[in-house]
């Protein structure tokens, strides 16, 4: 959070820094059209970290008025992706001469599409950037566990010779809601322009289709329930055309 806020105080700082007085074009600028992905994932990967919630998108801007475009994006977001090794299993009977683990694993990913505006200040190298959009979207939660039991021989530790036991649950959102985005923008060239993003959303959550392999392990049915998702702070490209 606190990471957060400084680059917010960053943005803020930019954008009064560059306050001054610019004469207004009135005129829309020849390059209206926009195509625009988010680095973020990939920055993140470069640098050797860890991202909690990787989004890759893929938008178009339409400017229809001096300080305002019109903007579409596809996303897919990955809120959760594990597949547990025996490093990391959770070790739940041991014995004589056996010892049982459970492995689990998650696959939860989104896809959506998004429509909406976005206002900032012509004529400037750099600007604030204020958006809000409306999005539908799927999502599909998977996830499961299967046991491992590991025997003592002579050996050393080898697979056991017993049946293991597997449970996989899937389930199927329908997604709508709304963002809104505040940002920083810098001008690289007359075509090539940066954006530091902020874009909390909220929607809503249904579910569509659950199965189980095994509906005796059921715990707790799908329900709907709110979205509500923060983010971090993303770093976008754009090229104008």
């Amino acid at each position: 959070m606190m990471r957060q806020l400084v680059l917010l105080a960053l943005l803020l700082i930019c954008h009064s820094a560059n306050a001054q007085f610019e004469p207004p074009d009135e005129t829309l600028p020849q390059t209206r059209n926009t195509l625009g992905t988010n680095l973020t994932p990939v920055a993140v990967f470069l640098m050797n970290g860890y991202h909690a919630s990787p989004r890759y998108t893929l938008h178009y801007k339409r400017q229809n008025k001096i300080n305002r475009k019109l903007r579409f994006s596809v996303n897919y977001e990955i809120r959760d992706r594990y597949q547990e090794d025996l490093e990391d299993a959770t070790l739940i009977a041991a014995g004589d001469s056996t010892v049982v683990f459970k492995l689990g694993r998650k696959d939860d990913y989104i896809i959506d599409v998004r429509g909406g505006m976005e206002w900032f200040k012509p004529n400037r190298t750099f600007t604030m950037v204020y958006g809000v959009d409306l999005y539908i979207g799927y999502r599909s939660v998977s996830e499961g566990f299967e046991t491992k039991t590991i025997q003592m021989t002579e050996l050393g530790f080898v697979p056991a010779n017993v049946e293991e036991e597997t449970y996989e649950h899937n389930t199927e959102y329908g997604m709508i809601g709304f963002d809104f985005s505040i940002g920083s923008k810098f001008k690289a060239t007359e075509k090539v322009n940066f954006v530091l993003r902020w874009t909390p959303q909220f929607g809503y959550n249904t579910p569509i289709s659950e199965t189980h392999s095994d509906p005796t392990k059921r715990t707790d049915p799908a329900s709907g329930g709110v979205d509500y998702h923060l983010r971090l702070i993303e770093v976008y490209v754009n090229y104008m055309f």
